[in-house]
């Protein structure tokens, strides 16, 4: 899903590790805000095509969420983070804080194998383990393709800077970001902590080409 605000011609596309969580109820709490579309959308055989909540331009317009015309109405934002920080983020999530739903029967994680698997490896393994494993093979998503497509992209680094300037230059007032979903097992550590020469030369290889189109470097 993305959230739309048709009253001020807003599409919010959310990027995962990026704040998206507390930025979409922000939207919906304050600018009227709708989840687009409002569930997901699934094919014959029963697999997500739309996902509920990280889509993209791409796919909204390809499954006929949203229109060409409906776009070029729209102003589109999403939130970009340095993937060297977005990998830790990742491994931390995976590792420790969703550990939990693996001892809850109903939970979600136990309809998505892979997502399952993944969790149990990054559980049983080092951070450096992780990201050999984790790029040594062909990602199943690119890590910056929810960028693609949209207007405007706020730097996770200076959210609350860039969210601002551009409500602002909307005609709308400035709104804080409320911190939300927070990565609590990161305990402060700078996200260089977790790197060794070698993974980050991995990382460095691997996102080339998003560490210079958004000029992020380790």
């Amino acid at each position: 899903m993305a959230i739309v605000c048709r009253d001020h011609r807003l599409l919010f596309i959310l990027a995962p590790h990026t704040a998206s969580t507390a930025l979409a109820a922000l939207l919906r709490e304050r600018l009227a805000g709708e989840w687009l579309p409002q569930q997901e959308i699934t094919d014959g055989r029963g697999s997500i095509i739309v996902r509920r909540k990280h889509s993209t331009v791409a796919e909204l317009l390809e499954h006929g969420v949203l229109s060409n015309a409906e776009r070029a109405g729209l102003i589109a934002f999403s939130a970009v983070r340095n993937p060297f920080d977005v990998l830790v983020s990742l491994y931390l999530k995976h590792s420790l804080k969703d550990q939990d739903l693996l001892a809850r029967p109903g939970a979600w994680i136990h309809r998505r194998q892979g997502k399952l698997a993944a969790m149990e490896y990054a559980r049983q393994h080092s951070f450096d383990q992780w990201i050999e494993r984790q790029l040594s093979r062909p990602p199943r998503r690119p890590l910056m393709e929810h960028q693609q497509g949209v207007d405007v992209v706020l730097r996770y680094e200076r959210l609350q800077q860039d969210f601002d300037a551009f409500l602002i230059a909307r005609g709308l007032e400035p709104i804080e970001v409320p911190p939300r979903n927070v990565t609590h097992e990161r305990r402060s550590r700078h996200y260089r902590e977790f790197y060794v020469p070698a993974t980050r030369a991995l990382v460095e290889r691997a996102y080339a080409a998003s560490l210079e189109r958004f000029d992020y470097s380790f």
